[in-house]
């Protein structure tokens, strides 16, 4: 049976936030958008996005200046999902503002070819990695993607301009962050007293059939 997308049920309450109380100091987020999949011609530009936002913005305003360990993006084209993180992070409101706004910095910044080329450069890294036979073939049978689709891939992101991180920031990050899912565990500190849209969840330990504790969520 297919899984039911609770957000289209009618008489549903759902929220697209959800809070995880932990007794810790520090707090772990989450933010999460829908975006193309993996041999769509924007995939290649949201993934030299990611780097860009992640080395050239989110690390310096998430780590540097907010006090995290560390924070940033990444596209997962086989998902068709962008994303953003924090951990351990003092301050996830803040956080979370810089994360909302990440889309307009990068539309309104004006990216010079080293930026492009450096970014290039860190996906080709994660794209290139040495790989086993069987995690080839693994990938290869769970998401059908073959050998001539990666090839495609590469040079689509070899040929990635400024315009097309552009208009990725624009169509993507700042027309789709109305539909971003957010998670964060860690410390209340008034988080989610700032406005109704949380649903805070509780994590519980409960035992399995062998007695042996497991986590649940209630």
């Amino acid at each position: 049976m297919p899984a039911v997308d609770i957000s289209t049920v009618p008489g549903t309450t759902y929220k697209t936030k959800t809070f995880f109380p932990l007794p810790y100091q520090v707090s772990y987020s989450a933010v999460s958008l829908p975006t193309v999949p993996y041999s769509h011609p924007s995939s290649a530009p949201l993934a030299i996005l990611s780097q860009l936002l992640t080395h050239k913005h989110l690390h310096h305003e998430i780590r540097e200046k907010g006090g995290a360990y560390g924070g940033g993006a990444y596209s997962r084209g086989l998902s068709g999902l962008f994303g953003f993180y924090s951990f351990r992070d003092p301050n996830p409101q803040n956080s979370l503002k810089i994360i909302a706004d990440a889309g307009r910095w990068a539309r309104d910044k004006d990216w010079i070819e080293q930026d492009l080329e450096e970014a290039k450069l860190s996906v080709f890294q994660g794209v290139d990695a040495p790989e086993s036979v069987s995690d080839e073939g693994m990938t290869r049978f769970l998401s059908g993607v073959t050998e001539d689709m990666e090839q495609r891939k590469r040079e689509q992101l070899l040929d990635v301009k400024k315009s097309d991180v552009v208009d990725a920031a624009q169509k993507y990050l700042v027309g789709g962050m109305a539909e971003a899912k957010v998670a964060v565990l860690g410390s209340e500190n008034g988080l989610t007293q700032s406005s109704d849209d949380w649903d805070v969840r509780q994590l519980q330990m409960a035992e399995n059939g062998e007695g042996e504790p497991v986590d649940v969520v209630s």
